[in-house]
């Protein structure tokens, strides 16, 4: 039999690897940290455990770490004869590494033996050509330009760069600031997370995980008198002659008189803290300033002469850069290159970030279970909920054995609409078999699937639903019809539930098939919105879960 995958077939499949797989590892521990904060009434054990959860454990890690510096060191020592240190940068030296994060490091030369993208071309092209590495990709465009791998034995992707301004020094700052107690990177971890799940940063919103992690340290300069960047280089001096820009500070004394309150403050007191702060922050009249712990006038950065006074070590660096971008919705001046703006943020993208601000203070405002409403996705008015159900590589490969085993031969884009059909059918099929509802057609467009689901009662509740029957149902998996499967339903009929009211909401069904995903999506239709928002929250977390584990019974029904 021919092997149904050609080249097209195996860029998609390396889409999906790319992106599908981290983000449903994303989802489900999600999921599970919602569980787990379930039971937890105080916030401070609550914050501790979403750092638990989110984060990796550094000693565990090390190892990992350690194999694939081994292993990227024999590749370039042979492209490069040059000496050369592997640096890490990011998160990893920051402490802020969540399960997502990619391994990022500086490949650092006393003397260079190129320039930083030539340095990127050879590398990019012994790493493909290794057996160690692999999914290699160049991006020689960006101001600092990467090379962008996986290491198969770890599954780890690695970025690397060969700039003299890696990042290094930026990233032994943000651990100067967040080592003064042990506090602060937690709650720095809890709202980078936050950003994370709201989708706040990311290239396309031109908000940097860095950028975000600034204006946490410009709030404890301002709000809680931590050291400036100005007074940490007081007694310091240039060393690197290849950097324009002082990249060298003094260590922040924890013991020091302007920061001893910080001590006795509670994590939740800083998060609610940087919540409120930058609600109220007047974005269009000041840039947030690092380097002197406190706002300044957009004017300083413009005008020559009061940029010269303002900034009068640095007089000369200023010269030989491109004037600092004021003309953005938010300005956050880089620390040690001062002549950067570390944000692109547009207007919208400014106001969702406002808005997330606002409602964060009013969570951990009305107390409760504070951490679930904080990191479960916000939604307009309790209005509108969606989960995005992902398509993996395990998928593609268990759909594939079981249309080898009918003797099919089709290409992975019509795997794909396959997958599409079976994800519907699956979520409609909970609807109707394992939630008790009756579902109805709004009609059919192009890739999206629209119904209304309505019933007399609310069987969504988990002490209505069997979950050994769900898992029995979930086990029995064919390629052809699963109506059969589902005869029953794992949730009784309630004609005496007559007298409650009647529950109704739309739901679509779109496939995506950029992301390789099918969306669904929950609009409240006429029905009492504490109703919808049990019956959407419940749905969006478990359909996730009971999803996923249908995938995984698939093997069994092949064999």
């Amino acid at each position: 039999m021919t092997e149904p995958f050609d080249e097209k077939d195996l860029e998609i499949l390396e889409q999906i690897k790319n992106t599908s797989d981290r983000l449903v590892e994303d989802q489900l521990r999600n999921v599970e940290l919602m569980e787990q904060l379930s039971s937890i009434p105080d916030i401070e054990d609550q914050i501790e455990q979403v750092v638990k959860t989110i984060s990796p454990d550094e000693q565990s890690m090390q190892t990992i770490y350690n194999l694939i510096e081994e292993d990227l060191a024999s590749v370039l020592s042979e492209v490069f004869v040059e000496s050369f240190t592997i640096r890490p940068t990011g998160s990893r030296v920051s402490g802020l590494q969540l399960h997502s994060s990619d391994l990022d490091m500086n490949i650092y030369f006393e003397k260079r033996p190129c320039k930083a993208r030539k340095c990127t071309y050879r590398v990019a092209a012994a790493l493909s050509e290794s057996v160690l590495f692999d999914n290699v990709v160049n991006l020689s465009q960006p101001r600092i330009p990467i090379v962008k791998c996986v290491h198969k034995e770890t599954g780890l992707k690695c970025d690397m760069n060969f700039s003299f301004l890696s990042g290094f020094e930026n990233d032994q700052l943000i651990k100067n600031y967040l080592s003064v107690d042990n506090k602060l990177r937690s709650v720095m971890l809890v709202i980078k997370y936050w950003a994370q799940l709201h989708e706040l940063t990311g290239k396309e919103r031109g908000f940097s995980k860095y950028a975000l992690t600034m204006m946490f340290i410009f709030y404890l300069q301002h709000e809680h008198s931590f050291p400036s960047v100005y007074e940490l280089q007081e007694n310091t001096v240039p060393t690197n002659p290849t950097i324009i820009w002082n990249m060298n500070f003094a260590h922040i004394e924890e013991t020091s008189d302007k920061i001893k309150e910080i001590h006795s403050k509670s994590m939740f007191s800083l998060l609610f803290g940087f919540f409120s702060y930058y609600e109220d922050f007047l974005y269009d009249s000041y840039v947030i300033c690092p380097y002197f712990g406190k706002p300044i006038f957009p004017v300083f950065l413009v005008d020559h002469n009061l940029c010269q006074k303002r900034f009068h070590r640095h007089t000369r660096q200023l010269k030989q850069v491109k004037q600092f971008t004021t003309k953005r919705p938010i300005c956050v001046q880089d620390p040690l290159e001062l002549g950067r703006n570390v944000t692109s943020m547009d207007e919208l993208n400014l106001s969702r970030f406002v808005m997330q601000c606002f409602t964060a203070r009013q969570i951990l405002r009305k107390g409760g279970n504070m951490m679930i409403d904080l990191l479960s996705p916000i939604q307009e008015l309790k209005e509108y909920f969606d989960v995005y159900l992902y398509m993996t590589t395990s998928s593609v490969q268990h759909h594939n054995q079981l249309l080898k085993a009918k003797d099919a031969l089709v290409s992975t884009f019509d795997l794909r609409d396959i997958w599409f059909t079976r994800t519907i059918n699956f979520c409609t099929l909970v609807f109707q078999r394992i939630l008790g509802l009756k579902i109805e057609s709004e009609g059919h467009f192009r890739n999206n699937h629209s119904y209304t689901v309505s019933s007399k009662r609310q069987p969504w509740r988990s002490q209505d639903v069997d979950m050994e029957i769900i898992e029995e149902k979930l086990k029995v998996c064919t390629i052809d019809s699963e109506e059969d499967l589902w005869n029953n339903s794992c949730v009784e009929s309630c004609s005496s539930c007559s007298d409650e009211p009647e529950f109704r909401c739309s739901v679509m069904l779109t496939s995506n098939t950029t992301l390789s995903c099918v969306e669904v999506e929950f609009f409240r239709n006429g029905c009492d919105k504490d109703m919808f928002s049990t019956f959407a929250s419940y749905t969006c977390r478990n359909l996730l879960k009971w999803f996923y584990k249908y995938e995984n019974y698939m093997p069994e029904c092949s064999e």
